[in-house]
């Protein structure tokens, strides 16, 4: 049986908010959009687009403040789409807006895991 794929169209859907989720190990955000969005046929879904530079053998994340194009080094640009579940929508959501002072975050996941959503 072949299996269709879920097409997502983020320019039909419902956009919701960006989201800053990946840093390096210096701290530095990398060059990642990621965007959360409602589709009223597949649900939530988070669109990333990623920006990588060539590195001798491999492909590695750019910095954002690497994103100024050198010249002669090789880039790509990848876009995923991952389907959330609500539950799943929800803690992304918590983890990356809801601030950690003073205990806010924790507060609001340990609610929300006590009614349910893991």
């Amino acid at each position: 049986m072949l299996h269709s794929k879920t097409r997502f169209v983020p320019r039909n859907d419902t956009y919701i908010t960006t989201l800053f989720l990946d840093r390096n190990d210096d701290g530095d955000y990398l060059d990642v959009d990621s965007m959360l969005y409602h589709s009223k046929e597949h649900g939530f879904y988070l669109t990333r687009r990623i920006i990588q530079t060539w590195q001798g053998q491999t492909w590695e994340t750019a910095a954002e403040v690497e994103t100024v194009h050198t010249p002669g080094k090789l880039r790509r640009s990848l876009t995923i789409f991952r389907p959330l579940t609500r539950d799943q929508m929800i803690r992304v959501i918590v983890e990356n807006v809801v601030p950690e002072e003073e205990g806010a975050r924790k507060l609001v996941l340990t609610a929300l895991e006590s009614s349910g959503v893991r």
